[in-house]
């Protein structure tokens, strides 16, 4: 039976529930291409998809499944865990590439918009770090095709 959620931050601990998981599911006996329909999970966790508590869990059995096994689990059209093959870990890794390529576009635009007249000189220097980490993640994001790479201020060439 599922049981109501704790609210976010009401400290239960997750580790019970990462243990269930890990001996219904072993690290050693995940494959790839391996699927864990969500249904099973609600089942093993006594918790419903979606709520704090199931995204807190299962985040977290993933993210320890990864770092002691080396193996990644996606999720599936919204069914089921899966264990990514190499392609899809690629794939993964390309799309968190390109969310960091906006966020980091974002940041320039920002900073861009920063008077660097009107900042203390440690300021000055954190601008024109940002400004030069930025436009270096997006250029290495647009070696794939031709593009305008974004100018840097004379301001912060200094």
């Amino acid at each position: 039976m599922i049981t109501e959620t704790p609210k976010p931050g009401s400290g239960l601990p997750t580790d019970p529930d990462i243990q269930a998981i890990r001996e219904r599911w072993p690290d050693g006996k995940l494959a790839q291409g391996d699927e864990i329909p969500y249904r099973q999970m609600e089942q093993v966790l006594g918790v419903e998809r979606g709520t704090y508590r199931w995204n807190t869990i299962t985040r977290r059995w993933r993210k320890l499944v990864e770092e002691d096994s080396r193996i990644v689990i996606g999720t599936s059209a919204g069914t089921s865990f899966v264990v990514l093959r190499e392609t899809g870990k690629l794939n993964l890794s390309r799309s968190k590439f390109k969310s960091a390529a906006r966020a980091a576009k974002r940041s320039f635009v920002v900073a861009d918009l920063v008077d660097a007249n009107q900042l203390p000189e440690d300021g000055k220097k954190a601008l024109l770090f940002i400004q030069h980490r930025t436009a270096t993640m997006i250029a290495t994001a647009q070696l794939r095709k031709p593009a305008d790479l974004p100018k840097l201020t004379d301001e912060t060439k200094k």
